[in-house]
């Protein structure tokens, strides 16, 4: 199962089961994207609900939120910030004698936990943040309606 998140005009966020994940830039003269393959998550998981919202970096955070890894229910999130850049010296550098030269990657990193844990829920744009509907946790369908609280970095059960 995938999910795909827009964070940003013509642009898609997707992951699947196995962590992988790519950005597709479309462009306005093309229907096909250009795909670019990002870093894989620390953790696979299927059934994960995935939201974007502003980051108090600056940027994008979209977030891999729950799901389920070999049976069991997960509370915990990943997060990929659009912004988020790690610098490294190229091997192009030696090859081309340049001293500047390097390249960036962006990376996953730890989110703060949903309050239990979650798997099939729905994501919902939310003012600047993310909603999440139901879902199951342990195969019992849960009745609350979560929010991530952008100030404070944290999830909120509204009821």
């Amino acid at each position: 199962m995938l999910c795909a998140v827009e964070f940003a005009p013509l642009q898609v966020l997707v992951a699947n089961e196995e962590g992988r994940a790519w950005i597709a830039d479309f462009t306005e003269d093309n229907e096909v994207p250009e795909w670019t393959q990002v870093p894989d998550m620390e953790t696979g998981r299927e059934l994960m609900a995935c939201g974007a919202a502003p980051s108090p970096s600056g940027g994008i955070d979209i977030m891999a939120i729950g799901g389920r890894v070999v049976g069991e229910f997960m509370s915990t999130v990943e997060v990929f910030n659009t912004n988020t850049r790690v610098r490294r010296k190229s091997a192009l550098k030696e090859h081309f004698q340049c001293s500047n030269l390097h390249s960036f990657v962006q990376r996953w990193s730890p989110g703060p936990d949903l309050p239990f844990p979650l798997a099939q829920s729905t994501y919902i744009p939310y003012r600047d943040s993310v909603l999440l509907v139901g879902g199951v946790d342990s195969d019992i369908d849960s009745p609350f309606l979560i929010t991530f609280d952008t100030g404070a970095q944290d999830w909120v059960v509204l009821r």
